[in-house]
């Protein structure tokens, strides 16, 4: 049965509506806010008209005013791009009702709640954050097409402050990501192709975040079983981020549940492929062992935000039984599988960029080139897109893996106006069965501790800030 397939091949009206109203917007960060001409200023007016009759009218209204006298304001700018993040925040419920509906599952209960206090935020980060909207407008003012290093490399003082703050490692990771993608594009003209689309929306998310620090969501402390099924690694040049997807089992009887848990770091340029996990030793040996072993987790009085994150404590983890990850991903993940609580992200995260519904499917064949152009999962007469372009080298998965398989776990993406997926891991066919995961080598290599050895890039790095600091003491 594919109706499911059927489903997902109608993008939602409203997602591609939300598209064009996006696309003309940016096409004003593109020429710069100093130089717009009647084009944007169209594009601004419908996107004022979108917004009549909510919170967003009246900051858009004098933003738009603003901008038409030249008169350039930060808090016109935050207008700006709340209206730009709030459009991707509609695209991505579509998204999300059409998947749910497609695969029999329930929608999510809307934005999860947050804590209810408030957080004082300290005065030198007040600075800071205000150092960074005021350096992100002058961004919008000229211009992606006109960057210069005179208008990039005066915020590195700033982000090296933002970089030491933990409670700021949010923002300071997108920032440290879009300041060096800029200065490593310059010079701009030499550019075969600028992506506006990219840098737009990095710069409306960075503003978003610097406007003020999302509330922490709210928490609960749980205990149970946890099944990791799949890893998505993310990486720029100085930061690292694993997405591990999984299955907790609360204890107790509670219902079962889809969660992931993330671990981050910074890194330098230098620090590539496998050696990468070797950051997350540290912090996450038990769950690293997990990956490697296939094998679950019992984790006691850890902490379960209402987004469904699981934020990992080694220290409450122990090592688990064995399992067969493509069984429970079967159970819980395939089209019109068992009902299973499924977690609703933030107001931040629902951007169309950050959809991942995890996913289990069989049945299917591989096509190199299917009616989309791309690689293809092929159920009967119908395709689905492989998210080639998020199979980075780092991981332990190819195409040709792709080809051989005869079951995948993986997460359903939207990518390029139409969806896709993106595999984590697979069950081989053919006279060798296999298994193969994301991760599972550098879990492998960290866990065994070998990732951070002496003759290791990593390894390498830690004995000369050892001799710095030895020097400066």
């Amino acid at each position: 049965m594919t109706d499911w397939l059927s489903g997902l091949r109608k993008v939602p009206e409203g997602v591609t509506h939300a598209a064009g109203l996006i696309s003309g917007l940016d096409s004003a960060f593109a020429v710069g806010f100093g130089r717009l001409g009647a084009e944007q200023i169209r594009a601004l007016e419908a996107i004022g008209r979108t917004f009549s009759g909510t919170p967003l009218q009246k900051p858009l209204d004098a933003a738009i005013a603003a901008v038409r006298k030249s008169e350039f304001v930060e808090k016109h700018f935050v207008a700006l791009a709340a209206a730009r993040a709030s459009l991707q925040g509609a695209q991505h419920d579509a998204l999300a009702a059409k998947v749910a509906e497609a695969f029999g599952r329930e929608k999510d209960g809307g934005v999860p709640a947050a804590e209810d206090k408030t957080q004082e935020t300290p005065s030198h980060h007040t600075v800071w954050l205000e150092s960074a909207r005021q350096w992100l407008m002058e961004l919008a003012i000229a211009g992606f097409l006109q960057l210069s290093p005179e208008t990039l490399i005066p915020f590195s003082a700033t982000l090296e402050k933002l970089q030491g703050e933990p409670q700021l490692v949010r923002q300071s990771a997108l920032l440290t990501g879009l300041f060096n993608e800029f200065v490593g594009s310059l010079p701009i003209a030499a550019m075969p192709e600028v992506p506006v689309f990219r840098w737009a929306d990095l710069w409306s998310r960075a503003m978003v975040l610097a406007a003020r620090t999302p509330p922490p969501a709210a928490e609960q402390s749980v205990s149970g079983e946890f099944q990791p099924l799949g890893v998505d690694l993310r990486s720029h040049a100085n930061f690292v981020s694993a997405v591990v997807y999984g299955i907790l089992t609360p204890s107790g009887g509670t219902e079962a549940q889809v969660v992931k848990t993330t671990l981050s770091a910074y890194k330098v340029d230098v620090l590539t492929g496998n050696e990468m996990w070797g950051l997350f030793r540290g912090s996450a040996k038990e769950l690293l062992t997990a990956i490697k072993n296939k094998s679950s987790v019992k984790i006691q009085g850890m902490s379960l935000l209402s987004t469904g994150d699981l934020v990992w404590d080694d220290k409450k983890a122990s090592a688990g039984g064995k399992f067969d990850g493509i069984a429970v991903a079967a159970k819980w993940l395939a089209p019109g599988a068992a009902s299973l609580k499924r977690p609703a992200p933030a107001g931040t995260d629902r951007h169309p960029a950050l959809f991942a519904e995890p996913v289990f499917f069989e049945g299917y064949s591989f096509q190199r080139k299917g009616e989309s152009g791309a690689p293809e999962l092929r159920f009967g007469s119908q395709g689905l897109p492989v998210a080639v372009e998020r199979m980075g080298d780092m991981h332990d998965l190819s195409l040709d893996d792709v080809d051989r398989s005869q079951k995948m776990i993986g997460v359903l993406r939207f990518d390029r106006g139409r969806f896709a997926v993106q595999p984590l891991a697979v069950l081989t066919g053919g006279k060798k069965v296999e298994y193969l995961a994301v991760g599972s080598s550098g879990a492998s290599i960290a866990a065994g501790g070998d990732a951070g050895g002496r003759d290791s890039t990593l390894g390498t790095l830690r004995e000369r800030a050892s001799k710095l600091l030895r020097a400066k003491s």
